[in-house]
C-alpha cells in the first residue's frame, strides 16, 4: 500500500492563523483554556489550570448543556487528540493520543472517573464503561491526555476523563427536559429523551437528584435501546468539614448491531441498514456510592478521606466474534483514597496519600449452539477473581522562582490476583482452563513537571511522566489454547510534552506536542500466541483555541496532528499476512488528521446556533498496512432558542449533509472488510423548562 494515500496535504494548525487574524478586540467567550481556569482532576483539588504541568480541557455545564449529548462521542469528539467511534447504541471505542483500541487494550488504556473515583475496579475494565456515566447531566467533563498525575494508577494510560457532578444550587430549582430524533433513512427511526434534575440547599446541606430515561428504535435491523441514569449528589459545608456524596447509577437494555461486511458496504443504504446477528443484545446495571470528606485541619492542612463501593452487571451476546456465545461478568469493589495536603511556606505544596482496593467478580463465556469454523459449544471459561490494590503515593509542588513551579511525584502499586478456576483443567477446542493460581504485580510510575508563567496570560509547561497498568484479568485468565499463562507484564508508558496555554488578546489557546511509547505492549494475534512484549511509538501535535468575532460570531478549534506506530515485528504465515505486525508500521485505526471546528453565533435574547465541522483523516485498516479507509468529513448544526426565563428550545441537526460514511473500517484475516456504519441524518427537537 502507497503510505502517502492515507495523510492529506496539510495538518490543520494552519487555521489557527486564520483565528488569530480575525479574532476582534471583545470580551472572549467562555473558555476551557484561559489560565485561571479551575480543574480539579490533577490533584482531587480545585486549582486553576495555569498551575498545570500538563494539558487539560474542561467542558462546562454551558457548554453540556448547548451539545445536548446522546451519547460521549458527541461530546467528547470536539476535543483534540480524541476519537470516539461510535456502534449502534452505546457500544464504542475509544482513542486517547492512540488508536482506536478493541478488546481489553481498549477497555484498559484509560481511566474513567467520577469525582475523582474511578468508575471501573482495576484490572476489571469494560471497553463500553463511557456509557454507564451521566455525562449529559454533569456539572463538567475534564479530559486530560496522557498519563496522569501521580494520584492515578493503572489505566492512566493514554488519557483521563473526569466526570464531575454538578452540585446542587442554593435555591430551590427544578428543570426538565424532553428531546425527541428522528434518524432519516432509518428502517426504525424513534427516539425519546427525558431528562429531569431538583436541587436546593437548606442551611449547610445541598441536594440534587438527576435522572434519565433514554429510548431508542435503532435506524438498523433489529436495534433497540432503553437506558436509564441518575445521580443524587449532596454537599454538606461546616466551618471547617465539606462533606460530598454522590450516589450513582445506569441500567441497560439494549439490541446491539454487528459490523457490516463487504467492501464499501456501508455507502449501500440497505446493506448499511442491515444486521447479521439481530438476536445479540447487551444488559447491564451499575450502582456507585463514594463520600468525600475534606477537613481542614489548620490553615497550611487539609486532610481528604474517600470511601467508596461499587456494583457492576454485564450480560451480553457476543456479535463481534464468530462465536455467537453469551458472556456474563460482574464485580463488587469497594476502596479507600486518602490524601493529605501540606501547603508549605513559600507556595510549595506535598501531597501525601493512598488508594487501598479490594474487588471480587465472575467472568463466564459460554457457546449455545454449534457453528459452523467457530468455536466448540459448551463452556469456554467460568472463573472468579479478587484482586487487592494498595498504592501508596507523593505528588508535590515547588515554587523555585517567583514565576516558575515544578512538580514532582511518584506512585507505587502493588496488585494481587486470586483466580478461581470453575471448570476442569483442560483445554477444549480453542480454549483452555488452567488451575487456580495468584498473581502479583508491582508498578512504580515516577512524575516531573515544570510551569513557567511569563504573564498573568501565558505559560508553558513540560511534563514527563509514565503510565502504567497491571493486566487485566480477561488478559491473564482467559485463554486461547495456544496461549501460555504467567507470563503477561504490565504496560507502561513514558511520556514527555511540551506545551504553551494563555491568551493572546480576546484569543485564549491551549497548544501542545508529546512523545510516547510504550513496552510490553500486550495482545493476542490471530494465531491464538500471546504477544506479551510488543512495543509501539505514540507522537502528535495538538492545539485546541477559541476566539470571538465580529457581529455576535464566534469561532472553537480542536484539532491533532498524531502518528502511531509499531515498533515490533510479529509476523504470520499463510492467509493471515493482514495480521503482520512490522516494526516502523502504522497501527490501525489511528487517523493521523483529527479537527472540529465550531462557528457560533449568538443572536436575539441569548440565543445561540452553531455550525460544527468533524475532520477523520484517513488511516490503514489492519495490521500489515494493506488496506485503508479514507475517512469523513461530517458537519453538524446546533441550536437554542429561550422563549421565556423559564422555557427554552433546543434543535441539533446530525450528519447535516447526510454523508455515508463509517465510523470505524477493519479488515479481518480472511481480507474481508468490516464497517460500524455512520448514523445518516438526525434530526433532534427539544423543549427545557425551569420551574
Amino acid at each position: 500500500m502507497n503510505r502517502s494515500k492515507i495523510t492529506t496535504s496539510a495538518p490543520l494548525f494552519l487555521v489557527a492563523a486564520s483565528l488569530v487574524s480575525t479574532a476582534q478586540a471583545q470580551e472572549a467567550p467562555t473558555s476551557s483554556y484561559n489560565t485561571d481556569t479551575v480543574v480539579v482532576t490533577g490533584t482531587r483539588k480545585s486549582a486553576a489550570i495555569g498551575d498545570l504541568a500538563g494539558n487539560d480541557t474542561v467542558i462546562g455545564l454551558k457548554e453540556l448543556t448547548f451539545s445536548a449529548p446522546i451519547q460521549p462521542n458527541e461530546l467528547l469528539n470536539q476535543t483534540p487528540g480524541v476519537i470516539v467511534e461510535k456502534n449502534a447504541g452505546v457500544e464504542h471505542f475509544t482513542a486517547i493520543r492512540s488508536p482506536a483500541f478493541n478488546g481489553q487494550e481498549g477497555a484498559a488504556s484509560f481511566l474513567y472517573l467520577e469525582d475523582g473515583v474511578p468508575m471501573r475496579a482495576a484490572g476489571f475494565a469494560e471497553i463500553n464503561a463511557l456509557a454507564e456515566a451521566n455525562m449529559e447531566q454533569a456539572g463538567s467533563v475534564e479530559i486530560m491526555r496522557g498519563p496522569g498525575s501521580a494520584l492515578y494508577g493503572s489505566n492512566a494510560m493514554h488519557g483521563m476523563l473526569n466526570i464531575i457532578p454538578r452540585d446542587p444550587s442554593v435555591s430551590l430549582t427544578n428543570e426538565l427536559d424532553v428531546t425527541g430524533g428522528y434518524v432519516a433513512g432509518g428502517l426504525m427511526n424513534g427516539q425519546e429523551r427525558v431528562m429531569g434534575t431538583t436541587s436546593g440547599t437548606i442551611d449547610k446541606l445541598g441536594l440534587r437528584i438527576s435522572a434519565e430515561e433514554l429510548h431508542e428504535d435503532g435506524w438498523r435491523v433489529g436495534t433497540r435501546l432503553d437506558q436509564q441514569k441518575w445521580v443524587e449528589r449532596s454537599i454538606w459545608r461546616g466551618v471547617d468539614d465539606t462533606i460530598t456524596t454522590t450516589f450513582s447509577g445506569e441500567r441497560l437494555d439494549e439490541r446491539s448491531g454487528s459490523y457490516v461486511v463487504g467492501a464499501d458496504s456501508y455507502r449501500v443504504n440497505a446493506l448499511a441498514a442491515a444486521n447479521a446477528i439481530p438476536q445479540a443484545y447487551r444488559l447491564s446495571s451499575a450502582v456507585r456510592l463514594m463520600t468525600r470528606w475534606q477537613h481542614d485541619v489548620s490553615d497550611t492542612l487539609q486532610i481528604s478521606v474517600t470511601p467508596y463501593t461499587r456494583n457492576v452487571n454485564s450480560d451480553f451476546l457476543i456479535n463481534f466474534q464468530p462465536t455467537h456465545a453469551i458472556q456474563k461478568n460482574y464485580h463488587t469493589s469497594g476502596g479507600l483514597q486518602l490524601a493529605a495536603y501540606q501547603a508549605l511556606d513559600g507556595g510549595h505544596q506535598i501531597i501525601f496519600g493512598a488508594d487501598l482496593e479490594y474487588t471480587d467478580g465472575f467472568y463466564s463465556e459460554y457457546q449455545p449452539i454449534v457453528l459452523t469454523s467457530a468455536p466448540t459449544k459448551g463452556w469456554h471459561y467460568n472463573l472468579g477473581a479478587t484482586s487487592a490494590v494498595a498504592a501508596p503515593y507523593v505528588h508535590s509542588e515547588w515554587q523555585l522562582l517567583e514565576h516558575t513551579k515544578a512538580t514532582l511525584g511518584a506512585r507505587l502499586e502493588s496488585t494481587t490476583y486470586n483466580y478461581t478456576n470453575n471448570l476442569p483443567v483442560a483445554s477444549s477446542g480453542l480454549y483452555k482452563d488452567i488451575a487456580s493460581r495468584s498473581d502479583s504485580f508491582l508498578i512504580a510510575t515516577p512524575k516531573f513537571g515544570l510551569v513557567q508563567q511569563w504573564s498573568p496570560s501565558l505559560a508553558n509547561y513540560l511534563n514527563l511522566s509514565m503510565g502504567s497498568r497491571a493486566p487485566q484479568v480477561t488478559d491473564l485468565y482467559e485463554l486461547q489454547t495456544q496461549q501460555s499463562f504467567g507470563v503477561v507484564k504490565p504496560e507502561k508508558v513514558q511520556n514527555a510534552e511540551v506545551g504553551a496555554r494563555g491568551n493572546l488578546g480576546p484569543l485564549a489557546f491551549d497548544a501542545d506536542a508529546y512523545w510516547m511509547t510504550k513496552d510490553h505492549y500486550f495482545f493476542r494475534n490471530v494465531a491464538g500466541f500471546n504477544v506479551s512484549n510488543g512495543k509501539t511509538w505514540h507522537r502528535g501535535v495538538e492545539l485546541q483555541v477559541t476566539a470571538p468575532l465580529s457581529q455576535g460570531f464566534d469561532l472553537g478549534l480542536a484539532t491533532s496532528y498524531s502518528l502511531h506506530t509499531y515498533e515490533f515485528n510479529d509476523k504470520q504465515t499463510g492467509t493471515n499476512v493482514t495480521s503482520n505486525v512490522t516494526k516502523n508500521s502504522l497501527m490501525p485505526n489511528a487517523p493521523r488528521e483529527q479537527a472540529d471546528l465550531r462557528l457560533g453565533y449568538a443572536f436575539y435574547q441569548g440565543a445561540r446556533a452553531e455550525l460544527e465541522w468533524q475532520l477523520v483523516g484517513p488511516y490503514v485498516a489492519d495490521q500489515a498496512n494493506m488496506h485503508a479507509y479514507g475517512g469523513y468529513n461530517l458537519f453538524n448544526l446546533r441550536a437554542e432558542f429561550p422563549v421565556t426565563e423559564q422555557i427554552t428550545l433546543h434543535g441539533r441537526i446530525a450528519n447535516l449533509t447526510n454523508v455515508k460514511y463509517a465510523e470505524r473500517a477493519t479488515v479481518t484475516t480472511t481480507g474481508a472488510s468490516e464497517y460500524f456504519p455512520g448514523q445518516p441524518l438526525t434530526v433532534y427537537t427539544g423543549v427545557t423548562v425551569k420551574f
